[in-house]
C-alpha cells in the first residue's frame, strides 16, 4: 500500500464531498443520515489518523450496506475472480486456505490451465489465507502461484488489460466485439441438455443474448434441461433473454428501484418496461434514445418464446458466487416454478452500484439502486436458498467430479 499522509485541510475537503455524494446519491433514504454521526463522532481523529483511508472505509462498512468502499487510487485493489474468471473456496484445514471453484472457459484462469480444485499458494510471494479474499493491486502486474496435478504453476495478472479507460467509449460501446465466449452448450448422457452461462457482458447486452440463443438451440431437443449459473457475477440485461429461455410466457419479472422514484412514489404497473433486448446492435441507438431521459427506475419483462420439450423438466445450479444479475435468474426461476435450483446459496447482493470522485484520487463506492420483484420480495443480503443443497466438495472437483452437477442430473432421472 501506497504511504498516502494528506494534509488536514485536504481530508476535510475529501471528507465533505463524500457525505454530501452519500447523502445525495444512496439508494434508500433510510441510509442517508447514517453516515454522518460516524464521521463527525471520530472527526478529530480521522483529521489526524496515519490510517485515514482504512479509518474512513472502516466507518462506511458500519453503515451495513454492500458495496461501500473508500479509497485511494493509488492503493486501489481489484478482486481476483473479476480478472480471472475464476471464484475460490475456503478449505479448512491446519492452515486455511483457497482452492479454485468454478473457473470459466473464457476466462485468464482456464487458458493458463488452472482447473476446478486447483489450490491457489501466493500472490506476489505472499500466501493468501481466509479470511482475506484474492485481490490484487489495480496499477500493477501481480503474479500468482498455484498447484494442480503437474505441480507448482505461476499466472501473470496485469488489470490494465481488463480496465483501460477508451478513448471513445460511444463508439468501443456500438462496435466493439467481445470474441471470448460466455454461454456454452452440450448434451449429457441421458439426452439432459446442459447450458452454462459465465456471465452478462456489456450494458445492454445484444452479443450476450445471442449467444444465449446459439446455446439454448443446440439443445432445444433435449426433454431435460440444466442451466448453470454458478460463478456468474451478473452484468448487463443479457439475464433477461436467459429468463426469456426458462418460460414461454411473457412474465414480469421485477424492477430496480432508484431513490429519486423511491422518494416520490410510484405504482409498479406505471414504470416504464424494458421487454426486449434488440436483436442487433444497429439496433443499440434507437433503445437508447428511447430510454435516456427516463429514470432507471424499469420492469424488467420475459420476452416469450415457443414451447420446448425440457419445459417444466429444468434444473439449475447456483451457489455463493452466483450474484447481482444472476439471482435475478435464480429468484425468477425459484419464485415462478420453472427450475429446481440445486447447489447452495446465492450471494444476496443485488444492489446497483457506482463509483464517484470525492478529491484528490479518492473515490467512494456505494449502492445507488436496488432490485424488487414483482412481488415485491428483495434478496439482499438474503439470497435464494436452493430446494437441493449440495455444497461444493473440493476433493471430488480435484479428481475431476462435479458432485453439484451428479445431483441435479440424477434428479432429473
Amino acid at each position: 500500500m501506497t504511504n498516502i499522509k494528506p494534509s488536514i485541510d485536504l481530508r476535510r475537503e475529501v471528507l465533505s464531498n463524500l457525505l454530501a455524494t452519500y447523502e445525495k446519491r444512496v439508494y434508500d433514504v433510510a441510509y442517508r443520515d447514517t453516515l454522518r454521526p460516524l464521521l463527525e463522532a471520530d472527526m478529530p481523529q480521522l483529521l489526524e489518523t496515519p490510517n485515514f483511508e482504512n479509518e474512513v472505509h472502516e466507518r462506511l462498512l458500519r453503515v451495513g450496506i454492500f458495496p461501500t468502499a473508500f479509497e485511494h487510487e493509488e492503493n486501489r485493489s481489484i478482486e481476483l475472480r473479476r480478472l480471472i474468471s475464476a471464484t475460490f473456496h475456503e478449505v479448512a484445514r491446519t492452515e486455511p486456505g483457497w482452492v479454485f471453484q468454478d473457473v470459466h472457459a473464457h476466462g485468464l484462469a482456464a487458458s493458463n490451465g488452472v482447473k476446478s480444485g486447483d489450490e491457489l499458494l501466493a500472490i506476489n510471494d505472499a500466501a493468501v489465507r481466509p479470511p482475506i479474499k484474492p485481490a490484487v493491486p489495480a496499477n500493477v502486474v501481480s503474479q500468482l502461484a498455484f498447484q494442480n496435478g503437474n505441480g507448482t504453476k505461476a499466472l501473470k495478472v496485469d488489470p490494465s488489460e481488463f480496465g483501460a479507460r477508451r478513448s471513445n467509449p460511444l463508439a468501443y460501446w456500438l462496435l466493439h466485439r467481445d470474441r471470448r465466449e460466455y454461454a456454452h452448450a452440450s448434451i449429457l448422457a441421458g439426452n439432459i441438455g446442459y447450458v452454462r452461462v459465465a456471465e452478462f457482458p456489456g450494458l445492454v447486452g445484444v452479443d450476450m443474448a445471442n449467444q444465449i440463443d446459439a446455446a439454448f438451440r443446440r439443445v432445444r431437443q433435449c426433454g431435460r434441461l440444466i442451466v448453470d449459473i454458478r460463478g456468474n457475477p451478473g452484468g448487463g440485461t443479457a439475464n433477461l433473454r436467459l429468463m426469456t429461455h426458462l418460460t414461454p410466457e411473457r412474465v414480469p419479472v421485477g424492477y430496480s428501484l432508484t431513490r429519486p422514484r423511491t422518494e416520490t412514489g410510484y405504482r409498479r404497473e406505471e414504470l416504464p418496461q424494458f421487454t426486449r433486448i434488440p436483436r442487433s446492435r444497429l439496433t443499440l441507438p434507437f433503445a437508447v434514445w428511447k430510454y435516456r431521459k427516463l429514470d432507471k427506475s424499469i420492469v424488467v419483462v420475459t420476452e416469450g418464446r415457443k414451447r420446448r420439450p425440457y419445459d417444466g423438466r429444468i434444473a439449475m445450479l447456483v451457489n455463493e458466487h452466483t450474484t447481482s444479475g444472476a439471482e435475478i435468474v435464480a429468484g425468477f426461476a425459484a419464485d415462478h416454478q420453472l427450475a429446481t435450483l440445486v447447489g447452495t446459496r446465492t450471494r444476496g447482493r443485488l444492489l446497483g452500484f457506482s463509483r464517484f470522485a470525492v478529491g484528490h484520487g479518492y473515490f467512494l463506492t456505494i449502492p445507488v439502486s436496488n432490485y424488487v420483484t414483482w412481488d415485491g420480495k428483495t434478496f439482499e443480503g438474503m439470497g435464494v436458498v436452493p430446494m437441493v443443497e449440495v455444497p461444493f466438495d473440493a476433493v471430488m472437483a480435484k479428481a475431476g467430479r462435479d458432485c453439484q452437477l451428479e445431483r441435479a442430473m440424477n434428479l432429473l432421472g
